[in-house]
């Protein structure tokens, strides 16, 4: 626990760290786009400061999807998205690697719709209680949602870039020439758009071959690690253990809380 614990706490330091870093990034380029002369870097300079605002919003996410919905993110999860939001707003976006790198645009939408299906899958699984009712799940109907999940929100962050392009002038669906700025015509202006679903999709059957698997093999806790889970009803504790646990007030009353002397035979 205390391992664990740890573990946590760095998360969360880096996590602090990235949003402090954001933010002076943010008011650089927010104080560029105030006394700059040049029209295109002034557009550049408020672009930069709308992906990193972004990204600052981006790091609430975890903590906001345990606090409300009351589950708990695994820690590699919570890694694996903060270093797919730095790839994709900073290094992709604010760097401008997209612009000269096909293939890191490719593998990043691909590990999107990844991403997105272990959510769809982790929500069913939250859905129905999985772990305490123990229902039989669907494996291809379950398959079936966590592709139908992936793509949709893959569809929703393509109207996302459609807009920002239209707005801010930005070239996100790649429909021009990065270096040129001439328009593409026909089948070349889709072609970028059409990839990223088409990446989103296979990544998400990726990880929905590996549900139906995990479901049809018949096991009693399938992909732990990867997946968000009902915050377990914690152990009853004993009164040296409450520090260590940091339980609240409302805990402490859900939970009983025996006396050393009273579990020391039992412990």
């Amino acid at each position: 626990m205390k391992f664990k614990k740890k573990y946590e706490n760095k998360t969360q330091m880096l996590y602090s760290v990235i949003r402090v870093v954001m933010l002076l990034s943010f008011g650089i380029n927010i104080l560029g786009f105030i006394i700059g002369d040049d029209d295109s870097q002034k557009s550049r300079d408020m672009f930069n400061a709308i992906q990193v605002l972004l990204m600052f919003l981006c790091t609430y996410v975890p903590g906001f999807i345990e606090r409300t919905g009351k589950v708990s993110v695994p820690n590699v999860m919570s890694i694996t998205f903060l270093c797919f939001c730095i790839a994709h707003f900073i290094v992709g976006e604010v760097g401008g690697v997209y612009a000269t790198s096909k293939v890191f645009d490719s593998v990043l939408h691909t590990l999107s719709g990844s991403m997105l299906a272990i959510l769809g899958f982790s929500i069913i699984r939250l859905l129905i209680n999985y772990d305490k009712k123990n229902i039989k799940l669907n494996p291809m109907l379950v398959s079936v949602f966590v592709v139908c999940f992936s793509v949709t929100v893959g569809v929703a962050w393509e109207v996302v870039e459609f807009f920002a392009d239209a707005i801010t002038g930005s070239n996100m669906q790649r429909y021009s020439d990065s270096v040129t700025r001439e328009d593409f015509f026909g089948r070349k202006a889709l072609f970028d758009t059409m990839k990223d679903l088409i990446l989103d999709a296979i990544g998400a059957i990726t990880v929905a071959i590996i549900s139906y698997i995990d479901l049809k093999s018949k096991k009693s806790n399938p992909s732990i690690k990867w997946f968000i889970e009902k915050k377990k009803d914690l152990p009853y504790p004993i009164n040296n253990d409450l520090k260590v646990l940091n339980l609240s007030p409302e805990e402490m009353v859900h939970h009983k809380v025996y006396d050393n002397k009273d579990n020391c035979g039992s412990m």
